[in-house]
């Protein structure tokens, strides 16, 4: 295992966790919305990776873990930003085949980041957004909408009950940004994994998504929502099975 530092390609020094099995192969492995590299399913996959004879790298973006920057300044560009730092990165390092896994907003980044690298060897989304505007106008008011505008930020509970402040620019950024456009552009085979009981992300964007990448396969799990309760090993086979797959050819 190995600690290394990078930049961005803004002066923004970013962290990652390089788990090293082979010389060309590596999964990217690319974290949710106020979680980290250090959430338990990444080094857990690093470990099932590596039985593969794969390596792998697990990173904090932006204002996240052990990357600079403040959590509150994250937009989708910023994201797309940090997961192109870190394919140039890797590729420097001499990795020339490579796959990305994303979960929620990570899933978001690794599609949107795929549609500009038909290189890659594969890609998997786990309960991945595809449209911020879409869940967010969903998901809240025109009270709440218009208050996040007149304050220039709002605040938001985590998953693990801590609260977070997350300024305008995210939503002013998550306009121009949206996987439904730019999934006919996505060319690398794709595996989408998604809970049907998803109260965060909901599943209806990814079957859109699915349904519009050229190589993509769609895999609903029933019964289960965005943490994939009582499904969790389940989807890291899968996932594992799928990079797996494609790597070695």
């Amino acid at each position: 295992m190995q600690t290394l530092y990078f930049d961005n390609g803004s002066g923004t020094k970013l962290c990652g966790i390089l788990k090293e099995q082979s010389k060309d192969k590596v999964v990217i492995l690319c974290h949710g919305f106020s979680s980290s590299k250090d959430s338990s399913t990444y080094p857990r996959m690093q470990g099932m990776l590596a039985k593969r004879g794969i390596s792998s790298f697990r990173f904090d973006f932006f204002g996240h873990g052990e990357s600079e920057g403040k959590c509150e300044d994250i937009t989708l560009s910023e994201g797309v930003r940090d997961l192109e730092a870190v394919i140039a990165f890797l590729e420097s390092k001499g990795f020339s085949k490579i796959a990305l896994f994303g979960n929620s907003f990570g899933g978001m980044i690794v599609l949107l980041v795929a549609s500009r690298h038909p290189e890659l060897k594969a890609v998997v989304g786990r309960a991945p957004v595809s449209s911020y505007i879409e869940k967010i106008v969903a998901q809240k008011s025109g009270e709440e909408i218009g208050e996040w505008k007149k304050k220039g930020y709002m605040h938001y509970l985590s998953s693990d009950g801590t609260m977070h402040k997350l300024n305008l620019t995210f939503l002013e950024d998550a306009e121009h940004w949206s996987v439904h456009d730019v999934a006919p552009k996505i060319k690398p085979p794709t595996l989408i994994i998604h809970g049907d009981k998803d109260d965060v992300v909901p599943v209806e964007q990814s079957i859109k998504s699915s349904g519009l990448i050229p190589d993509c396969r769609l895999k609903v799990i029933k019964g289960t929502g965005h943490a994939f309760e009582g499904h969790r090993q389940e989807c890291l086979r899968m996932a594992i099975d799928f990079l797996d797959a494609h790597l070695h050819q």
